[in-house]
Formats: structure tokens, sequence, C-alpha cells
């Protein structure tokens, strides 16, 4: 995730990547909207969207009288099915781009 210079490189990341992301930033500790925001590498914009979706599904519950979130069990079993999830399936082989350019040209030259 971070390259020589100590600067974050981001892949493009799956809406489920992104969820699973500040889903752990608060299931290390309570956190606030900031705190998600710049733990899961988003703008003020898609945590807004996230967050609308991720407390209507009951994934994370507001702490009473403050701007503290937390996990709700049910947050807790997503992240573990997500993992689980993340187990069965391997990455793509960084070849695969180089293999996908001579079996496009062969392709082409049907």
């Amino acid at each position: 995730m971070f390259s020589d210079f100590g600067v974050v490189q981001l892949k493009y990341r799956s809406r489920g990547e992104i969820l699973s992301n500040i889903l752990r930033v608060v299931a290390s500790n309570k956190a606030t909207k900031t705190r998600l925001m710049y733990g899961a590498y988003l703008s003020y914009t898609q945590i807004e969207e996230y967050m609308g979706f991720i407390l209507q599904q009951g994934l994370i519950s507001q702490v009473s009288d403050t701007n503290l979130y937390q996990l709700t069990e049910k947050g807790m079993q997503y992240l573990n099915l997500s993992d689980e999830m993340s187990q069965l399936v391997t990455p793509l082989p960084k070849e695969l781009p180089q293999m996908v350019s001579p079996i496009q040209r062969m392709l082409q030259k049907m």
C-alpha cells in the first residue's frame, strides 16, 4: 500500500472493500466521522454516502450524545464474512495484463 517514498498508493477498490475498511476503523476503537474518513482514505462526500448506508443497515451505531460511532454485532459479522470470502478468492496474478495483450492480438488477427 505504501510506495518507497512513504506515499499511500491505493488501487481501485470495490464498494465491499471500502465498506470493510470503514468497519475495520470502527472495530479497532470507537471513531468519529473524520477518523473514519482518514482511516478509510475517503473524501467527505464519499464518507457521507457510505455512512448513510452503514447506519441504515445497522452495521455501526452512534454512541449516545457523542459524535462517536461503534461497530454493532451485525457489523462484526459482516467483517468476519468479508474476511472469510477474501481468503477464498486468490488475487489475480500480476502477469495477467501481460498475458491478456498477446491473447487480444491473436484474436484481432483472426
